[in-house]
């Protein structure tokens, strides 16, 4: 029943909007700026170890936000058709 796989769906989305910080893809955007930010530092490549943390920090977040995104456009674009 259509109904009642756009209820299931809306109640999908509504869950995972509850969860927040996990789910958050506008607060990793705002990690991920201040985390490229911290790269322009004159003495960010003084500790490479650290360095090459933040860049995989960066590319992990960068990786997390584009799946959230993908998953809501598609919840989105589901509903939109269930409607």
């Amino acid at each position: 029943d259509l109904n009642e796989m756009k209820r299931t769906l809306e109640s999908v989305v509504e869950e995972a909007q509850l969860y927040g910080g996990h789910f958050d893809a506008d607060a990793k955007k705002k990690k991920i700026a201040e985390l490229e930010s911290s790269t322009q530092a004159v003495d960010f490549w003084s500790d490479r170890t650290r360095a090459n943390d933040v860049l995989k920090k960066i590319t992990n977040l960068k990786k997390m936000v584009g799946s959230l995104e993908k998953i809501r456009n598609l919840a989105t674009n589901d509903l939109e058709i269930l409607s």
